[in-house]
């Protein structure tokens, strides 16, 4: 069974994996402080409702 598949049946890909491991490792190498901003950023790019 594919899990991915199954879990997102009704999903969009919104962005190219390339690019959610450049915002992944974004996040990941901001200073702690900067975090959240980082975050929500983030999530304001992939938001639809935006």
């Amino acid at each position: 069974m594919n899990w991915p598949a199954v879990l997102c049946t009704f999903c969009i890909k919104l962005l190219a994996n390339n690019a959610l491991v450049a915002l992944t490792l974004l996040i990941a190498e901001s200073q702690p402080e900067d975090k959240a901003t980082m975050v929500t950023l983030v999530v304001n790019l992939v938001n639809q409702d935006n």
